[in-house]
């Protein structure tokens, strides 16, 4: 385990190879359901489509819960976003509960076969109250502590946290990334972590990196490869890809922003930010900005504001763009992302109606497209938006949904 950035089944037997972009197989390999193609890409402007029950494939022998076998991954507490790997086709997903899920397993959905794939099993995962063995005794045989930092035998997270809007894909690397702030250590009991080490709390306290840590994943050796330390991030920090500059950009929950320098493997501080804890935000390839929304609370009265901001890599620059946003716009009830090809921005809540908005940057302006066709339950949620068929996919812990914002490319 370096903490140094890194450089670089039970399946249907009908099922052919997939190609990435490449023309390299994608495993698993998953057959396209051509008839549901061809209803989304005849699917008209503003407009949702359901789709039918999901398949599940991958590595399933582990799975007790009957829901899993049937709806996939379900959907994680504060873990909203899925990441396009474009190379694949296909979105990956992670991310801890608190007290429900809290694995470290990796799942990847592929539209074009409506089918949820377990790439990564958990390892098992530490427990807040063990009943058969110590939390020590569980630590010697299920984790190790090298290089300052804790991982599962394979080098998973040992109990990761939620992903918040931290979790991307880098193309150059491929690989899924998830910005984590309790280290993988999330509701354990450090004292005891530290005697299944053989260290004193205090030994254990000043071995282990400092800051948010960066996992990556690895979707063609399906295996957690790397990870990254001494990260200003936090819960509810924002961590993204910028296409335009091949790097990562971090909005800290606290405030600071900074870009990761890969010749320099290096952090490079950014404009003083004026955005905290819990916004969301999306990357603009088109005007190289980031949109974010975040939450404001009164402290004299109970109500909660919403701004809409907007960072600018080119003249490295923050400005509030407008002082109202819509409701919902927060990291635990919503997932948020640019539409490329309609150049407006998704934003998709279960915290406020209307639960879909969008933004035009533009004309700085919020709108309440009223959509047609067959409207998501208020529920739980989880999506991305998938620039091959040119959609926002919305899963919702058992179903799928796809929204069409405009149908040509850079339509008014």
């Amino acid at each position: 385990m370096r903490a140094t950035w890194c450089p670089t089944v039970a399946l249907f037997a009908c099922l052919a190879p997939a190609l990435s972009l490449a023309g390299e197989s994608i495993e698993p390999p998953l057959a396209p359901d051509a008839a549901l193609l061809a209803r989304i890409e005849a699917l008209p402007d503003n407009t949702w489509l359901k789709l039918p029950p999901v398949r599940i494939a991958g590595d399933l022998g582990w799975l007790r819960d009957p829901d899993k076998r049937k709806f996939g991954p379900r959907c994680r507490d504060y873990s909203n976003w899925m990441a396009w790997a474009p190379e694949r086709r296909r979105a990956l997903y992670c991310g801890g509960g608190h007290n429900i899920d809290p694995m470290n397993d990796v799942w990847e959905y592929d539209l074009a076969a409506n089918t949820w794939a377990c790439l990564l099993p958990p390892d098992s995962i530490v427990p807040r109250k063990p009943r058969e063995q110590s939390l020590a005794e569980f630590v010697k045989a299920n984790a190790t502590f090298k290089d300052g930092v804790v991982t599962t035998p394979s080098g998973a997270p040992l109990r990761p946290a939620h992903t918040w809007c931290g979790l991307c894909y880098d193309p150059e690397r491929r690989r899924m990334l998830f910005l984590e702030p309790h280290q993988g250590l999330l509701f354990t009991d450090k004292a005891e972590l530290a005697r299944g080490f053989g260290l004193t709390p205090q030994a254990f306290a000043s071995q282990r990196k400092p800051g948010s840590y960066i996992w990556s994943f690895d979707p063609v050796a399906r295996k957690w490869d790397d990870v990254q330390t001494g990260v200003a991030g936090g819960e509810g920090a924002i961590m993204l890809y910028v296409e335009h500059l091949k790097a990562l950009w971090v909005k800290s929950a606290r405030g600071p922003t900074a870009l990761y320098d890969r010749e320099k493997q290096a952090w490079r501080p950014l404009a003083k930010c004026p955005v905290g804890y819990g916004a969301v935000g999306a990357y603009d390839p088109d005007t190289r900005t980031v949109v974010v929304i975040n939450a404001s609370r009164n402290e004299k009265t109970p109500e909660t504001t919403y701004q809409t901001y907007r960072y600018s890599f080119d003249a490295d620059e923050w400005k509030t763009v407008q002082e109202k946003a819509p409701a919902g716009g927060r990291d635990a009830s919503c997932h948020f992302h640019y539409d490329t090809a309609a150049r407006r921005f998704v934003l998709i809540t279960n915290a406020a109606e209307p639960r879909l908005w969008l933004y035009d940057a533009a004309r700085n302006e919020w709108s309440d497209p009223n959509p047609k066709g067959d409207i998501p339950p208020k529920g739980r949620l989880a999506g991305y938006y998938d620039p091959e068929r040119n959609v926002t996919v919305n899963y919702d812990g058992k179903e799928v949904w796809v929204y069409r914002c405009k149908k040509q490319v850079g339509q008014p």
